[in-house]
């Protein structure tokens, strides 16, 4: 099992510099150079999370498009197939329906071989996973035990349907966390952020909270369906009392 911590802004962060990033028609070649410049700079660290986006106002307030969703999704997909080219090819030439490069460079390479992993996130199981199915080398999606062994199942029909191998794709999930070392000191985070509480939580919705045995458990409900990866979002952020509790005694359960 691995974990990457997910630093609530924008622009998302992680242990393993994972950027996630709405693609733009015409910001997909800075993307890609961007990203490999990146992956030389960490020592080939980089995993790039895509996503079709959900926060309109946030695109709006900076002054970009928001197509409807099938557009998005699509643009998406045309961005990461486009990305592996960039980062495998000496010059790429290409005309697409939201892009078009001619003899574009983008050296150096990443570190990485063949390249960087691609992220793709969302449950839809009509695109997003489809698509997933298709290019993704790892899918991350949140939500409680049964959605995501459904969401497995639809990706694993995906993968048959295409021909791809659903094994080579790394499963990940999405939690924020509220951990504390004793159950009386849960109880006082959850006093600060109530959402989190068992009973103000959607259909579908599950975070880790709890003493660090009780977070341990609930991950290992989701390494049993095939889950390698825990993104997590410590609730007490820009605290650290969280993420040191997590990495000394929930880490080492997982080594």
């Amino acid at each position: 099992m691995e974990f990457a911590v997910n630093v609530p802004t924008s622009v998302g962060g992680s242990s393993d510099s994972e950027y996630a990033m709405l693609p733009m028609a015409d910001s997909i070649s800075l993307l890609a150079k961007t990203a490999a410049t990146v992956d030389n700079i960490s020592g080939g660290r980089l995993k790039l999370g895509m996503g079709a986006g959900w926060k309109e106002d946030e695109a709006v307030a900076y002054g970009y498009d928001w197509p409807n969703a099938p557009d998005r999704l699509r643009e998406m997909e045309e961005t990461v197939r486009l990305m592996k080219r960039f980062w495998t090819e000496d010059e790429v030439t290409y005309d697409g329906e939201y892009v078009s490069v001619k003899d574009a460079i983008c050296k150096p390479h990443p570190v990485q071989d063949p390249h960087p992993p691609i992220m793709i996130g969302g449950g839809g199981e009509e695109f997003t996973l489809r698509i997933a199915a298709q290019v993704a080398d790892s899918w991350n999606y949140w939500g409680g035990v049964e959605l995501i062994e459904h969401k497995l199942d639809v990706l694993a029909d995906h993968c048959e349907t295409y021909g791809t191998d659903y094994d080579a794709i790394e499963k990940s999930w999405f939690a924020r966390c509220v951990i504390r070392e004793t159950e009386k000191e849960v109880e006082e985070l959850l006093e600060r952020v109530p959402r989190f509480r068992e009973e103000n939580l959607g259909e579908n919705e599950n975070h880790l909270v709890g003493t660090p045995e009780e977070v341990a458990a609930e991950i290992d409900r989701y390494a049993d369906l095939g889950v390698e990866e825990v993104v997590v979002e410590f609730v007490d952020f820009p605290g650290t009392d969280g993420a040191s509790l997590f990495a000394d005694e929930v880490l080492p359960e997982f080594a």
